[in-house]
């Protein structure tokens, strides 16, 4: 279900098991997507449909690179004007 998250911002958590985590971390660093991730997308898929398609946020490509990260939000931005999608870390 979509939360608001920081201030007007949309977006849908979720969590990835350890080795997901440990998984997405090393094709992270593997394919330079911490280095650039605006220029890498993480794609979701629902029964075969594309529900997600953005780049990593700066800020999970950074903490990445330390640590695998568990709990991120798939944030949608704050209305329909706003087409901007990122895939941001949460830390809980």
């Amino acid at each position: 279900m979509p939360e608001k998250e920081k201030g007007d911002i949309w977006g849908v958590s979720f969590t990835l098991s350890e080795p997901g985590a440990a998984a997405l971390r090393d094709a992270a660093i593997q394919f330079g997507a911490v280095t650039n991730p605006s220029a890498h997308n993480l794609i979701m898929y629902l029964d075969e449909n594309v529900v997600f398609d953005a780049p990593l946020s700066p800020d999970l490509a950074r903490n990445i690179q330390s640590v695998p990260v568990k709990n991120l939000v798939a944030t949608t931005g704050s209305g329909m004007k706003d087409k901007e999608r990122r895939l941001n870390s949460r830390y809980i």
